[in-house]
């Protein structure tokens, strides 16, 4: 049920946490896959608390101007171009949205990666 969903997330979001340095480190050991997963459990795990935060303030931050993107410019379109337009501009809103996230994510996984591999 509820509850199961909700261990899955907490699950979910901590296992991503912990690999959240695995692309850093793929690049600074030159392609190592497994060496690379063990770096990024083993960076991460004194900094656990330092990456959540950040993340999912920065996550939440995203999505929230995304809505307000997408609130103040569909209402607009819709008015002037009628309910289809309405729909693609919200498509195309969301996908810059998830752009943004992960542009984001990749960006704060290398900032990471420089301050805790030290």
């Amino acid at each position: 049920g509820a509850l199961g969903g909700i261990a899955m997330i907490a699950v979910s979001v901590f296992v991503a946490l912990r690999l959240f340095l695995f692309i850093p480190a793929l690049a600074a050991r030159g392609g190592r896959a497994l060496s690379s997963v063990r770096e990024s459990w083993r960076l991460t795990g004194g900094g656990f608390w330092k990456l959540f935060f950040p993340f999912i303030f920065g996550l939440i931050g995203a999505v929230f101007l995304g809505m307000i993107a997408i609130a103040l410019l569909t209402l607009p379109v819709s008015a002037l171009f009628g309910a289809e337009a309405s729909g693609a501009a919200t498509a195309l809103l969301v996908a810059l949205m998830m752009t943004v996230i992960a542009l984001y994510a990749l960006l704060f996984s290398f900032s990471a990666w420089r301050v805790l591999k030290d």
